[in-house]
């Protein structure tokens, strides 16, 4: 459950960070020295969203192997490839 919560803050953040790129856009120098930090940080953050993703979807399916019951939880893997 815990990983649900963590995978929701990081997309939370990357949200944040891909506003934050529209707030500070220059249309005539696009690619100043901030903007390519913050597209530094946006990759690096979709790179751990990815990976946590990855690590929660084994871990579920090791709880259904188990025995458990996780279906509802299913529905916050469906997007691991996009990350």
């Amino acid at each position: 459950m815990s990983l649900v919560i963590v995978i929701s803050l990081l997309k939370a953040y990357l949200f944040y960070l891909v506003v934050n790129i529209f707030m500070k856009l220059n249309l005539v120098k696009p690619f100043s020295s901030e903007i390519a930090k913050l597209i530094e940080k946006i990759s690096y953050e979709a790179l751990a969203i990815g990976i946590v993703s990855a690590v929660a979807h084994h871990y579920t399916k090791r709880l259904i192997h188990s025995g458990y019951e996780v279906n509802q939880i299913e529905e916050y893997w469906n997007d691991i490839a996009a990350f």
